[in-house]
């Protein structure tokens, strides 16, 4: 409705001669982009290079080109899916795949200019961001799960989720098959922030939920930090910004050649953001003189009542928490710290984790707190 197209009903139909328009308005390739090298690698989840080697020694994609002709878009797929045989080209076909620019089995490339339709670069250099360690991954029903959450959350508000539900099974398994792929023997997604990374982008552009993918991206990601202990340090608004550029493709540079960027440049520029955005989740208690921890609790708007009998009541707001108390000097053990953190509500349940409470640093966001431990709050149910 915003792009000026007459639709008011869920059934309505978009008229042929508005479809690309329809398109744009939602952030979906045009037919012709479908038919891309980058496209068709973010939607195989194959490096460009490969899919560039496949579909040339196949006969699919011209020399010169980087977009597969119409006439031979329905043979992609056999080329290009899981465990797709590579076509056998005889010796005397004199194809080979272009590689940065340049022919490597004597076909010769249009001298004085670049040839239309070839990078000068064909993918980026891929490399590891963040510390390789275990990684657990979100299910279907994991995913699911949180749609159905902000559906009922979102309810009531501006912006409802209408309609829900996914829209097709097998996009949502290929989203979420994204973090686990392999170059060669080894993970291409091996540290935290770089599956953190594939997870995002790959339900934000896969689209397989009806309407909330965005969201559903962003609430995923965070549940999926949770899990290997890490969180976001970031505000709400700072977060939907990112993803919305995420979703328009506005993170990279366009590349020419293609109107739109590299995935693999992307999925790089989202795991960065995410190393410099994340931070692991410190819990405990520290043992400290209550003179040290009546200045933590000052920070946080505490007040102090000392009562008779080596008693201290210490209030925030409406919350009291009552501890004993000598003297100043008297070091505070850490259950009594955590009985106060926990009545004042200062604890990591509240968006305080330890780092945050003993270094008097900013609590975590909201929305990011509220959505954290989704997956464990619906278990529970």
């Amino acid at each position: 409705m915003e792009a000026g197209l007459d639709v008011d009903e869920i059934d309505d139909v978009i008229p042929r001669s508005k479809y690309s328009l329809a398109r744009r308005a939602l952030h979906l390739p045009s037919a012709r982009q479908l038919r891309s090298v980058v496209h068709l690698a973010h939607r195989f989840q194959l490096p460009e290079l490969e899919v560039r080697e496949k579909l040339f020694a196949a006969g699919i994609l011209e020399a010169q080109t980087d977009r597969v002709p119409r006439s031979q878009f329905r043979k992609v797929s056999f080329v290009l899916r899981p465990n797709a045989r590579m076509t056998s080209i005889s010796p005397d076909s004199q194809r080979s795949p272009i590689i940065d620019g340049a022919s490597t089995a004597g076909i010769p490339l249009r001298r004085g200019r670049r040839s239309r339709g070839v990078s000068k670069s064909v993918g980026v250099p891929w490399r590891t961001i963040g510390s390789p360690e275990p990684i657990t991954y979100l299910q279907a029903g994991d995913v699911v799960a949180i749609h159905q959450k902000l559906v009922e959350d979102f309810a009531r508000g501006r912006d409802p989720i209408q309609p829900p539900g996914v829209r097709e099974p097998a996009l949502l398994e290929s989203a979420l098959s994204r973090p686990h792929t392999s170059l060669g023997a080894s993970s291409k997604y091996p540290t935290v922030s770089m599956a953190g990374a594939a997870l995002l982008h790959a339900i934000v552009h896969d689209h397989p939920f009806h309407n909330g993918n965005k969201r559903t991206a962003l609430v995923s990601l965070i549940v999926f930090l949770d899990k290997h202990g890490y969180i976001l340090v970031a505000i709400e608004d700072e977060l939907f910004e990112y993803v919305l550029r995420v979703a328009a493709h506005e993170i990279v540079p366009v590349r020419e050649h293609s109107g739109q960027p590299s995935t693999d440049s992307e999925m790089l520029d989202i795991a960065q953001w995410l190393q410099r955005h994340v931070r692991r989740i410190r819990k405990g208690e520290s043992c400290m003189k209550f003179r040290e921890l009546k200045r933590v609790l000052s920070v946080r708007g505490c007040d102090f009542e000392i009562l008779s009998g080596n008693r201290i009541n210490i209030l925030r707001n409406a919350l009291r928490t009552q501890v004993f108390y000598a003297s100043g000097g008297r070091e505070v053990d850490g259950n009594t710290i955590h009985k106060i953190r926990h009545d004042l509500q200062l604890d990591d349940e509240h968006g305080y984790d330890s780092d945050i409470f003993y270094n008097a640093g900013r609590r975590i966001d909201d929305f990011i707190n509220r959505y954290r431990k989704t997956l464990d709050r619906l278990a529970k149910l």
